[in-house]
């Protein structure tokens, strides 16, 4: 990644970390905080972008845009967590997010990529906000996400995308085919795509060949 390159993906991730300042110093440590609509969207895109885990094994995870550590708490009750890594470009969230979870096992770092290898790497809602960002740029941004999530990960990585009739002026949406090739051509991934019922959005489950 030359020097170019770099100074373009942070001009368009402080463009997200401001909008998401704002959000969190606004709505507080709520779904609304990190731009979803409510609970019920949030904890639902939890649950489908980690059905594909096996709940039997310990369980470690990398959190890509971990926002307030919402995601923490919802594994911790449904898996055997062994450890959580939650990364986020936002330094309020991250500070957020380091003041309400004191438990060992978890951990958040400042980075808009994965800092440690785990089981698996989600990215709930990541690629979703892009405040208005070219699409070239954000589009390249997160392949590169994506790449990273994929050395970064033992047996999958998972996230999900808006369709881009629902993106606007700050969200970004994009159709599942070329991701699905994507992840299968270029990460030699297993992808699972999941339609929303709402048809509003979509998630790949990507395991590892």
């Amino acid at each position: 990644m030359n020097d170019q390159t770099i100074a373009t993906y942070s001009q368009a991730l402080a463009q997200v970390a401001a909008i998401y300042h704002c959000t969190l110093k606004e709505y507080g440590r709520t779904a609304a905080g990190v731009a979803w609509r409510d609970d019920h969207g949030q904890f639902g895109r939890f649950d489908v972008l980690t059905s594909m885990i096996d709940r039997a094994r310990p369980l470690t995870i990398n959190d890509v845009g971990c926002g307030y550590g919402a995601l923490f708490r919802h594994l911790d009750a449904r898996f055997h967590l062994a450890e959580y890594c939650g990364t986020d470009i936002c330094e309020a969230m991250i500070e957020a997010a380091g003041a309400e979870e004191t438990d060992s096992r978890a951990r958040f770092v400042q980075s808009a990529l994965p800092v440690t290898t785990a089981d698996w790497s989600i990215a709930s809602g990541t690629f979703n906000m892009s405040a208005g960002a070219c699409d070239e740029v954000w589009r390249r941004l997160t392949e590169d996400v994506l790449r990273a999530m994929a050395r970064h990960s033992r047996l999958g990585f998972a996230f999900n995308m808006l369709r881009p009739e629902y993106g606007d002026g700050d969200l970004w949406g994009a159709e599942p085919g070329p991701w699905l090739r994507f992840c299968r051509d270029q990460l030699a991934g297993q992808p699972t795509l999941i339609e929303s019922p709402a048809g509003n959005d979509w998630s790949l489950l990507v395991l590892k060949a």
